[in-house]
């Protein structure tokens, strides 16, 4: 047994031995010698296949080489191609064709042909390749076959082995002529003189690589090369030869390291057409071109030559003009970039280069001045010339190339992105002076009463600058800091924007460029500015349009831009919390003021006083073009009401159209004439036809923005004077601009995203990437914030309280947030989710659903407090809690906590300010779903069955219940029963009084007419006569009584309900 496993062991060993020592092509290879004239397939199983000689494939044949095939060519072998040939391999097993000497590809091979001669003599019959399948086979004698004959080789291995270096030239070519059905695909093509000759022929070719030979594609006589990845490196000769009316289509062409005159040469009326060429390393030229020939190449390089990237050859005067196009191609890097010598060529370069050529840029021997304008240099300054731009530091360039205007940025495969602010989102500064920052200069916002800086940005009635305060734009604004001892605050705008686009292929001032503005003027002014900035960028890039992605009042200035100069040059318009309709902040900042969204722009440091931006805004006129024009009416309703009141406080509500709304505004001595433009702008945007641009717009929402403004007109009777008061009613919107104008304009994709406030709306979320994308025709991801339809928005929920008393009113959330007065008066927001609206003394305080406040006020003045609290869900008023007549003195305090478990919520006074709250003022009944408190009335009572919350101090509890109008009885409307009656008393002692100096009077008449001898007898003794002067002097005084007291019951009912505030 162990005798036979070591004969076994030795046998297996020496079978390995030799198997390991024979070369790869001694166990299978099939020489190829005689013309194929039928339908071949040469087999993987059999691979390689040894080509000895020049062989044929037959018009009437087809060769089907099978993916893996290894097929080597002996010197001076070719195979030509007048049928046709599939080869078609794959990335896994691609086609080999190569020279016999090659090892890499198929074996050591260098023997096979003297075993095959020793085969040869000794079988009169070679084995046939197999035939295709299908197929009979022809009639011939075996003697003398005239079908492809390939040999099995003899496995015996000759004595000596002389290993052979294949070098480039080693064999052929692979010839095509007047084929119309070959292909070829993942083919290896090494040490050919000619890879592929093509002539007069038709061919698809893709995947293929040719190295270390002299040509790659020598294509002649009408043929059409259809080409899809070509690589071709270490040539010897020119790489690409097109001759008469040749036509080469390429995507994807790399050509490296060409040892030759040319990598490609063109020539007579040959065509060459490249999407994605790179080009590099050679000694001789890039592409040179004779005889009418032209290239077409877009997206790429040529690069790395001793001469020139393009030589341009005229030939003689019997052929016409070349052509050279070139898209998106840099010339680089080479002695010469161009190198014309042509008087008849045409030219069409586009977003291309030519710059770091070692000579020079274009060297121009021609008679002509070419144009080669709009093109990137090197350097901004554009190229050299010394006659003619002695100061540029790009390429040199010759005198009779034109090369203005230049591109003064590298060109870019992006669109240019032209990003536009909205309003006060561009740094403003002092153009005399110190220069110094007015907007928005965050250090002087903080300082107390020292916002009068602010008044350089006002203008006169006509919407102008004093021009001897002339004002200059900076950039806009990308993030906000304020970094002082006691204030550290950042807030992102365009920053995080712009550095997405930076970090996903834009470069800044390349093909992402921003737009800051003079925000005070109109938008037909920036409009303006904008169109030059339009064009210059085109010029600078050479693009035929520009996306913009604008925010805010930015979209208004884009649409202006459309309607004033047309829609050609825009591609894609992105709309970000745009009020296309008008937003009622616009109207708000014009008639009381506003912070301007500076305490959203900055984190909830709201350090920005309304009073002094209503001040500055009357004549601007950007101001003016914010307010809602007439579709706003149509999509969201109207904006302002009046209170009506009648003498007895009954109210109404009576919402103003849109020109009732305009003729309060003239009223209000705003500026009629921006009230008529603002009109004529809207009236021509708002329904903007924006053509064939590719328009998106995103509005923000779910957060409370103001929708409305219901106005009480100041009114004075007598010594009584009522302030103008107001109400604020919130819709949804981003906190500034109601959804219903964000969403009103005409858009092929129409997008909103959920809890993002206006002023930060670029930069918030996953905005950036959300647009980008847009920009980039790729698939936006919805889900989470993002939605294509309203319903992504979160419901408008929570309490609004309206205070409209002496009193400031803090609010604190349970981490002790502030949102409130500050003790400069300024209005501090930093809790999430709450807005803090003021109109004058009026604050809206909007408290978000789900969350527990602490509300707290001190008094500023002697007087009495109102506030109410409205419970609402959208557009429901849910409930309403309301006191009312509350008696306070400039030491008063009241606190109050708003738990979201607790519906009821009691209101505590401390009166004398002392920290004692001892009276507990409860809040007794509420309103139901979608009653206003405007239409009741309240009666003071008191609550003997409760003690005060400290009875020391002797307090009573009470309240205020809610009954309606129509239910009082007329002693509600009484201001004090009892003081009224006395007054009445008053009146009648008066009165009598009165009366008893007529009877005197009466008397002393009548004594005087005694004394003068008149005749009194008959008026005494006349009772009628009598009578009746007693009766004027009773019925006088009775209407004198009578119209006293009802002035008065007048007086008091105005005092209490008309001038009553709720």
């Amino acid at each position: 047994m162990k005798s036979f496993f070591k004969i076994f062991s030795v046998s297996f060993l020496f079978l390995t031995i030799v198997c390991f020592l024979l070369p790869a092509s001694a166990f299978a290879e099939v020489f190829i010698s005689q013309n194929i004239t039928e339908d071949t397939i040469w087999t993987k199983a059999q691979s390689p296949y040894l080509v000895l000689n020049k062989i044929t494939v037959s018009r009437e044949a087809t060769l089907t080489v099978e993916p893996g095939v290894v097929v080597k060519f002996k010197e001076d072998s070719s195979i030509k191609i007048f049928g046709s040939i599939n080869a078609m391999g794959n990335q896994t097993d691609k086609i080999v064709f190569t020279s016999y000497y090659d090892d890499e590809y198929g074996g050591n091979t260098d023997w096979a042909e003297e075993s095959f001669e020793d085969t040869e003599e000794e079988e009169s019959t070679p084995t046939e390749a197999t035939p295709q399948e299908g197929n009979n086979e022809t009639e011939e004698e075996e003697s003398t076959p005239t079908s492809s004959a390939p040999q099995e080789g003899n496995s015996d291995e000759p004595e000596e082995i002389e290993n052979i270096i294949p070098q480039a030239g080693d064999w052929k070519e692979i010839y095509i002529e007047q084929s119309e059905n070959s292909s070829f695909d993942n083919i290896v093509i090494r040490y050919a003189k000619y890879a592929m000759t093509i002539y007069n022929s038709e061919i698809d070719i893709r995947n293929i690589d040719v190295e270390y030979g002299f040509t790659a594609f020598d294509v002649n006589a009408y043929s059409l090369v259809k080409a899809f990845n070509i690589n071709i490196r270490n040539m010897i000769d020119d790489s690409i030869v097109l001759y008469e009316n040749s036509l080469f289509e390429i995507e994807n062409l790399s050509i490296e390291n060409t040892d030759a005159d040319s990598a490609i040469v063109l020539f007579n009326k040959a065509f060459l057409s490249v999407e994605n060429i790179n080009i590099k390393n050679g000694t001789g030229s890039g592409i040179v071109l004779f005889n009418e020939s032209t290239i077409d190449l877009a997206n790429g390089e040529i690069s790395g030559f001793d001469y020139a990237g393009i030589e341009d050859y005229e030939g003689d005067e019997s052929w016409g003009e070349n052509k050279i196009l070139l898209s998106k191609i840099e010339i680089k890097d080479n002695d010469y970039g161009l190198a014309i010598y042509s008087d008849k060529s045409i030219y069409g370069i586009e977003k291309s280069s030519i710059y770091d050529n070692k000579l020079f840029g274009i060297e121009s021997y021609s008679s002509l001045n070419y144009d080669f304008s709009g093109i990137w240099w090197g350097d901004k300054t554009g190229p050299y010339n010394e006659l003619f731009n002695g100061e540029g530091l790009g390429n040199k360039v010759t005198d009779n190339i034109i090369f203005e205007p230049f591109l003064t940025a590298p060109p870019s495969d992006n669109i240019p992105l032209i990003i536009i602010p909205g309003i006060t989102g561009s740094y403003l500064y002092k153009d005399y002076d110190d220069k110094e920052e007015i907007w928005p200069n965050l250090i002087k916002m903080i300082v107390p009463l020292d916002d009068n800086y602010l008044s350089n940005l006002a203008l006169d009635t006509e919407g102008k600058e004093n021009i001897n305060f002339p004002i200059q734009v900076g950039d806009i604004i990308r993030n906000a800091k304020l970094d002082t001892l006691l204030i550290k605050k950042e807030s992102h705008v365009f920053d995080y924007f712009i550095n997405y686009f930076l970090e996903n292929g834009y470069t800044e001032d390349v093909d992402l460029f921003v737009f800051p503005y003079d925000w005070r003027f109109g938008n037909t002014d920036t409009a303006l500015l904008l169109n030059r900035k339009i064009n210059r960028i085109m010029l600078d890039t050479g693009a035929e349009k520009v996306d913009i992605v604008s925010h805010s009042m930015g979209g208004i200035v884009a649409k202006t831009l459309i309607k004033d100069y047309g829609s050609e040059k825009i591609n894609k318009i992105v709309f970000l919390g745009t009020p296309h309709l008008g937003a009622p902040k616009g109207a708000k900042t014009l008639l009381y003021g506003d912070d301007m969204g500076i305490k959203t722009l900055y984190e909830s440091l709201s350090i920005l006083n309304p009073n002094r931006i209503k001040i500055i805004s009357q004549n601007m006129p950007s101001i003016y073009e914010l307010m809602p024009g007439k579709k706003y009416f149509e999509k969201a309703g109207e904006y302002l009401a009046n209170i009506n009141k009648n003498l007895f406080g009954n109210e109404s509500i009576t919402p103003l159209g849109y020109t009732q709304s305009k003729i309060l505004l003239k009223e209000k001595e705003l500026n009629q004439n921006m009230i008529d433009s603002a009109e004529s702008l809207h009236d021509s945007i708002d329904g903007i036809d924006f053509k064939d641009i590719d328009v998106t717009n995103i509005s923000a929402c779910g957060s409370p923005t103001i929708g409305k403004i219901e106005i009480s007109p100041e009114i004075q009777i007598g010594p009584f004077k009522k302030k103008e008061d107001f109400r604020v009613k919130f819709t949804n919107g981003d906190t500034t601009v109601p959804l219903g104008s964000a969403n009103g304009t005409d858009a092929k994709g129409r997008y909103f995203v959920d809890g993002v406030s206006h002023g930060t709306m670029p930069s918030a979320g996953s905005v950036p990437s959300f647009v980008y994308k847009i920009i980039k025709d790729q698939e936006v991801a919805l889900g989470g914030d993002f939605g294509d339809t309203e319903g992504v928005c979160n419901k408008i929920e929570g309490d609004v309280l309206s205070k409209h008393s002496p009193i400031n009113i803090h609010i604190y959330d349970e981490s002790d947030n502030h949102a409130g007065p500050d003790e400069n008066g300024d209005i501090q927001n930093n809790i999430d989710g709450v807005v803090y609206e003021t109109i004058g003394d009026t604050s809206f305080i909007f408290l978000p659903k789900g969350k527990n406040f602490k509300i707290v006020g001190d008094a500023t003045a002697d007087g009495e407090f109102d506030l109410a609290i409205e419970s609402i869900s959208g557009d429901d008023v849910l409930s309403t809690k309301y006191w009312q007549d509350v008696e306070i003195n400039i030491n008063s305090k009241i606190k109050m906590e708003i738990n979201t478990s607790d519906d009821d919520s009691d209101l505590l006074l401390d009166l004398a300010g002392d920290g004692n709250f001892e009276t507990k003022l409860s809040e007794y009944e509420t309103l139901d779903k979608n009653e206003s408190y405007l239409d009741f009335a309240y009666q003071k009572f008191i609550d003997e069955n409760q003690v005060s919350v400290d009875d020391t101090a002797g307090g009573k509890t009470f309240g205020y219940l809610l009954k309606k109008k129509e239910d009082l009885e007329i002693e509600h409307i009484t201001y004090n029963p009892q003081q009224l009656l006395n007054t009445i008393n008053d009146i009648k002692i008066f009165a009598k009084n009165l009366q008893v100096e007529n009877d005197n009077q009466n008397k002393s008449e009548i004594n005087e007419k005694q004394d003068t001898g008149e005749e009194v007898e008959s008026i005494q003794n006349n009772p009628l006569v009598a009578s009746a002067g007693n009766t004027k002097i009773k019925i006088r005084l009775g209407m004198i009584v009578f119209s006293v007291s009802v002035l008065l019951l007048i007086i008091v009912a105005i005092k209490k309900y008309y001038f009553k505030v709720k």
